[in-house]
This record gives C-alpha cells, structure tokens and sequence, in this order.
C-alpha cells in the first residue's frame, strides 16, 4: 500500500507499507488532506503528537507543512521500525520522536504539551473513547485534538464531553476537541 505526503516540504514523497503484514488501516489521502488544510493555520513550529501513528502519514503530513516536532506513539515494534525508517529517509529525524508503548500507558505519563494530538485507534478497539479526556489534558492552551473513529457501533452517550466540531468521511468520523471545548 503507499500513502502519499500532499503538501508541504515532503510533498510527493511516499510511505509504502506492507498492508496484509502490518495491523493498522490507514487514514485515507483525502482525509489527511482535509484535516491538514484545516489545521494549516496553526502547524508552523507546532509540536504535534501521533497516537496510535501506524504508518505515520498524518505526522509526516504535519513535518511536511512545518510542525516544529512529531511524537509517534505507536506499540507495534514493526511499525516503530517503519516510522524509524521513513523519518532517516525523509531527513526528519531529528524532528521525530518514536515512541514504542501502548497508547493508554504512553497518556498516563507523559508530561508533553501538545498544539496538536491525532488519535486514530483500531476501530473496534476497546476503551478508546475513554482515553479523549485524558488526551485533552495534554493540549497546550490553543491545541487540538483530533479523534478519529468509526461511525459504526458507537452511540452519542458514550462520549464524554461533545466536540467542538465533528466532520464526516465515509465511515469515519473525525472529533475535534480542545482544552475547554468552547
């Protein structure tokens, strides 16, 4: 599978990742490309967080378009390898941070700020949901999280506090929160 970087100082550059071999789906290009426009105004010099980073795009999307530093957060040490990999391949390691933990322990004890946290668990995944008002915690007073998830098998009563705005792709869904939620 290759996911394409869309704008920005990577644009064009390729992530190919072994679909069947890897256990991650990974956030479409028209997505990404929707979110990163939106979030365009407050990328440059931001210090970002992938969650769940699988193959990376989103975090190299923001590399791209001029985030200061990236964390990718990611348990599965082949796609820590990956992220490894396309972080000395791009130039960008220096910028990169790859975290290999699983992302509920990674949330209890990072002390970080963040303008901006992507969180795209498994869908189907147990107790995600749960984690959002944590995650909301480590946001620098301007950030935003960006929580995405399937339509399917989710009910409004499960979320813990609304989003600000909520867009739809398809099946997925993508929330956006910040510290207040105002």
């Amino acid at each position: 599978m290759k996911l394409r970087i869309v704008a920005g100082s990577l644009r064009g550059r390729i992530l190919q990742c072994p679909a069947q071999q890897l256990p991650f789906r990974p956030t479409l290009e028209r997505t990404r490309t929707s979110i990163a426009d939106m979030l365009q105004p407050r990328v440059s010099g931001c210090a970002a967080a992938d969650l769940c980073a699988g193959s990376g795009s989103f975090g190299f999307e923001m590399l791209s378009r001029g985030a200061a530093r990236v964390d990718f957060v990611e348990n599965d040490l082949r796609c820590a390898a990956l992220l490894r990999g396309y972080a000395e391949k791009f130039g960008v390691s220096d910028q990169c941070r790859i975290v290999v933990q699983d992302v509920a322990d990674f949330v209890r004890t990072s002390k970080g700020r963040y303008d901006i946290i992507f969180f795209d668990p498994p869908y189907g995944a147990e107790g995600m949901q749960a984690l959002v008002p944590s995650i909301r915690l480590m946001l620098s007073p301007q950030g935003i999280l960006l929580y995405q998830r399937s339509r399917r098998g989710w009910t409004e009563e499960e979320s813990n506090a609304p989003p600000f705005e909520t867009r739809k792709f398809g099946d997925t869904i993508v929330e956006c929160y910040n510290v207040r939620n105002e």
